[in-house]
């Protein structure tokens, strides 16, 4: 049969074909039990490999090789004199081992083997790290260097994308972080009923839905042959904030690091001071008032400390400890020689914003704009509900200079036409830079790891964001809106095998899950909504997906590649009960048209400025219609 498009074809004989199949299959089964292949075969004449392959593979893998080597050192030897065929399963991977034994009698099994981890092992993509930061802002890009944001200094973060597919054209389905976080970690779209607000739990929500850690460790490298059980499962380890809850979807992992908490974990005095729990006798003021209450209140909105050492150790930030907690997995990761998903999902840059002193140093004040792209008023025509104001509202005002201390009183009251003072506006701006260049420092420390292991250029590892985030713009801050600040984010992905690219196609978190179990060969569940993203990453230009939607509590929202659409419910909800009450039937008028092309910024509605909306006639039909079935699919689920 002829190999997938992304490869050249090939011609070989039958046989060639088959022995070079049967080679791969014994190399990875003898690997696996961590013999030589002659041992294995020893123990297990009867297999594949052992019995009809002739001459047999050698080479010899040492006892002591990881099926996680990388595929060239393997049966590489034994297909040595069939460059062509290697090249093509090399490329092709997973796909290409199933495209290239089908048809073949003797290599029949192994084809059905292609949705399991044994193609996988061969085709080394059995090393995953996801990735994630929070609050990451977007707007016409996301706010990295490598996205066109030459002020933010994040040079890690772009070098690993420079390795990467990058997605130029990614949205999130749901602009606050419990919500986004339970659709891109269970693969379906958010609804009225489902994933509305931060506090959302998937285990709630979408109860006996396998997440993606969970469908790894089920699917694993289990296969069965000859009655023996063969291979190991993934190891799924949570780090950092994944779900919103930390318990959330916890039967889905092998472990789970720590939670996130606003600077640090602390210990109470009995003065009512707080201690770091690594150093005794440093105080964290942040967390003074704060203690009992909200999340947030009574803290500094930003605030800076001396560390010297990223907060590894010294003042014990929690994407410092993470990153420690993560540097000892991929060791005990290597030593086991297993595969593993493993996640990092950084606090920062969230309120507040934390980062040591160094960081706020790397920038000038005076440079700092406020906000960054000029539009700090809502859109033109849109309608008062399309903003939210509440999250900042319940921090503190901090210093100028900075420090670790709160200003000693509440953020002021800001709305349409009352914005935030200047100077407010550059330490939140100059904060949200300060946090997002300590997290690319952090990013640096894994891929340094990662390589002195020598295990970067085998993992799989995907970067993004759960939201967008607004820095003044529309005249407010924080997410929870479906303007385009709010949805747009960063994603891009590095996978052996693939040359890095720019993909402009418009794309989704959503798409991640069924992405990462194409990319091991792991068949995918068929709850999921969203679709793989490895043809574009193969190929940038080839056609992905239509449009890309998203809701925010009582909106819903749909973007074409040039327009943006957005409709909300008849009332305000806040709950599964109202929201499928109200989100029944939309709201006449509360609705938002921009036209990208010459409105970047959505800085005029096109649908309430009595502009003459007849032009856009044909696309708002199309775009609705396009919602519509949006709204009936996913409300199937």
């Amino acid at each position: 049969m002829s190999p997938p498009p992304s490869t050249p074809p090939v011609v070989v004989a039958d046989d060639d074909l088959v022995m070079c199949c049967f080679a791969m299959i014994a190399s990875c089964l003898a690997c696996s039990a961590g013999v030589s292949v002659s041992e294995y075969c020893e123990s297990n004449p009867k297999v594949d490999g052992c019995e009809e392959a002739s001459p047999p593979p050698s080479p010899n893998p040492p006892a002591s090789m990881s099926c996680s080597i990388p595929v060239s050192t393997r049966p590489q030897e034994y297909c040595a004199d069939r460059p062509p065929l290697w090249q093509g399963v090399k490329q092709g991977g997973t796909a290409a081992c199933k495209k290239y034994c089908e048809g073949f009698p003797g290599c029949k099994f192994f084809a059905s083997w292609a949705a399991t981890s044994w193609c996988r092992l061969v085709a080394s993509c059995d090393r995953v790290w996801e990735s994630s930061t929070d609050d990451i802002v977007a707007m016409g890009c996301a706010l990295l260097g490598v996205y066109g944001s030459p002020e933010i200094k994040s040079p890690n973060i772009d070098a690993l994308a420079a390795d990467s597919t990058l997605f130029e054209r990614a949205y999130c389905q749901v602009p606050t972080c419990g919500a986004s976080r339970a659709s891109m970690l269970t693969g379906l779209y958010a609804s009225p009923t489902r994933f509305i607000n931060f506090n959302t739990r998937a285990d709630q929500d979408a109860a006996n839905v396998p997440d993606v850690a969970k469908t790894f460790r089920m699917a694993g490298c289990s296969a069965w042959r000859q009655g023996h059980s063969m291979g190991e499962t993934y190891k799924a380890i949570s780090n950092g904030k994944i779900y919103h809850h930390s318990g959330d979807n916890k039967e889905s992992w092998d472990e789970r690091g720590q939670t996130r908490k606003g600077l640090a974990k602390a210990t109470a005095n009995s003065d009512g001071s707080l201690e770091n729990e690594r150093e005794s006798g440093k105080q964290l003021r942040a967390y003074a008032n704060g203690q009992g209450q909200c999340f947030g209140c009574g803290w500094p909105a930003w605030s800076g400390t001396d560390v010297h050492d990223d907060g590894l150790v010294e003042r014990g930030y929690p994407d410092g400890k993470m990153v420690v907690k993560i540097f000892n997995d991929l060791r005990v990761a290597k030593v086991e020689a297993k595969p593993f998903f493993i996640t990092c999902g950084f606090v920062r840059p969230h309120l507040p914003f934390v980062a040591p002193l160094r960081d706020w140093e790397a920038y000038e004040r005076a440079d700092v704009q406020v906000p960054p792209w000029g539009n700090n008023r809502i859109a033109e025509g849109a309608p008062p509900r399309a903003l939210h104001y509440r999250e900042l509202g319940v921090y503190d005002v901090g210093t100028n200079p900075v420090t670790d201390n709160s200003g000693g009183y509440l953020m002021p009251e800001y709305g349409l036409g009352n914005p935030l003072s200047e100077e407010i506006s550059r330490s939140l701006v100059h904060g949200y830079y300060a946090t997002v260049t300590y997290v690319d420092r952090l990013v640096g420390h894994v891929i340094g790891e990662l390589k002195s292991l020598e295990m970067y250029d085998e993992t799989i590892i995907v970067f993004n964001s759960d939201h967008g985030y607004q820095l003044g713009e529309h005249g407010t801050w924080c997410k929870h809106s479906l303007f385009e600040t709010s949805l747009r984010i960063p994603l891009f992905i590095k996978a052996p095998g693939i040359a890095p690219s720019r993909v402009p196609a418009l794309v989704e978190n959503v798409d991640i899950y069924p992405t990462l179990l194409d990319l091991v060969g792991i068949a995918a569940p068929p709850h999921l909504h969203g679709k793989s993203l490895v043809p574009v990453m193969r190929d940038p230009s080839a056609p992905h997906k239509g449009p890309v939607f998203a809701r925010y509590r009582d909106g819903d929202s749909v973007r074409f590649p040039d327009l943006a659409y957005s409709e909300y419910c008849l009332r305000n909800c806040w709950s599964p009960e109202t929201c499928s009450q109200y989100c029944a039937t939309p709201h006449p008028t509360d609705r938002m048209l921009y036209d990208h092309t010459i409105d970047p910024n959505e800085d005029l509605n096109r649908w309430n400025t009595g502009w003459n909306r007849s032009q856009y006639a044909g696309q708002i039909h199309e775009m609705r219609a396009a919602l519509d079935r949006h709204r009936r699919e996913r409300d199937r689920a």
